[in-house]
């Protein structure tokens, strides 16, 4: 009985989670780029891509500037989330990030975003529509 529980549990923390490999996957090839954005180079998004799915089990839904290409703003959502009828602020999320040399790194963190915040923030474009451009 004890080995059937073991298996269960183990069961079901494999396949619930997404890993960070396949987020990373998902962020580098789905997220929407705001049009303030769109100058960042290959090797930022790839690196925003790495930051935000080793930050969260949430996948990238759009990718804004803040003022400049030194700070990004970050909508983040667990797939399918933008496809239910009334989500929950906890399927959404927010990260700054600020560059630092050639990196990337998380500044600020928003875990509940506010469902009616996230669509504006994400450029009113649903992160599961796929990509806005092919990187």
């Amino acid at each position: 009985m004890r080995d059937l529980a073991l298996v269960a549990v183990l069961s079901v923390s494999v396949c619930g989670c997404v890993s960070e490999a396949e987020r990373y996957a998902w962020n580098r090839t789905h997220p929407h780029l705001c049009p303030n954005v769109r100058a960042l180079t290959e090797a930022d998004i790839d690196e925003v891509a790495r930051v935000v799915a080793h930050a969260t089990p949430q996948t990238i839904m759009a990718i804004s500037a803040s003022r400049s290409l030194q700070k990004l703003d970050v909508t983040t959502c667990y797939r399918g989330a933008t496809k239910q009828d009334s989500p929950t602020r906890n399927v959404f999320g927010y990260y700054m990030l600020e560059r630092a040399g050639s990196t990337w790194k998380v500044v600020k963190v928003s875990t509940d975003l506010d469902p009616a915040l996230a669509f504006p923030m994400a450029c009113d474009r649903p992160a599961d529509q796929g990509p806005n451009q092919t990187l």
